[in-house]
Formats: C-alpha cells, structure tokens, sequence
C-alpha cells in the first residue's frame, strides 16, 4: 500500500506541466505523457486548448474509463464548464491517445495558466493502470 502511495505521488508530481509522468515502483517506467501544446490568444478571444494523453509504448488510452478532468483554477479566461468527462463526450480515444479538447475565452492580457487534475487509465493486452488526481496545467499566453 506504501508503494501504491509513492507510485501515485510520484506519478502526480512528474506529470505536472505536461511533463512525462511516472507509475513509480522499482523500474521507475515511464507510463505516460499529458502533451499540452503552448497557447496564445489576443484578449477577448476563443481558442481551443487540446489536452492529449499519450500511453508509454505498448499501452493505448482507455476508452472504457470514466475520464475526468476537473479545474481547479481557470487563471483569467473562462471556460464553458468546470469539470469535463467521458460520460460527457469531453474525452474521446484519437488511435490510442486520450484527447481533450477544452475551449477558452481570453479576457485580461498576460501570462495565466488553467490548472487542475485528471483521473484516467492506460492499458496493454495484460494490464489496466488507473491514475487519479494528475495535475495538468495548461499555460496560455494573452497578449
């Protein structure tokens, strides 16, 4: 149970960003990466941000987990909701990556970041791993 601990502390805490995010135990493997590409917006503005969980080789995303990911801090743009969901056709599998796309409206200019956390899973022929309360942070640029 220490381990499972560990594992998901690690994995919250190298995931932040968009960095690689680590399952933890003895090999420290590498199980996924939240790629967020950067984001610039003129104020008062829309733009989609995509969000895209990509599995470490061998793994695909899993379609049948309730993905969710849920804002914590919008920064200074507005989005439509707060939490967003598979069950609420936010998620959806592009070829074995999870992909999510998140529109924003830009309101005050300067740097500001969305942040919040995700729960989701990745899974081979073998295995399911289930990663809860992930932080993401998605940095926009308005300007």
């Amino acid at each position: 149970m220490q381990m499972m601990a560990m594992t998901v502390a690690v994995a919250m805490l190298s995931s932040f960003g968009g960095c690689k995010g680590s399952g933890g135990g003895a090999d420290s493997v590498t199980w996924y990466n939240i790629d967020i590409p950067s984001v610039k917006i003129a104020p008062g503005a829309d733009a989609a941000v995509l969000v895209r969980f990509i599995p470490r080789e061998g793994y695909h995303w899993n379609p049948e987990f309730p993905a969710r990911l849920k804002l914590s801090d919008p920064g200074s743009v507005k989005t439509p909701k707060a939490d967003f969901s598979l069950s609420d056709g936010d998620f959806k599998d592009d070829s074995g990556v999870g992909a999510l796309s998140i529109q924003v409206a830009a309101q005050a200019a300067g740097q500001t970041a969305l942040k919040g956390v995700a729960d989701f899973s990745i899974c081979n022929d073998k295995e399911c791993r289930i990663f809860k309360k992930i932080a993401v942070e998605v940095p926009i640029d308005v300007h």
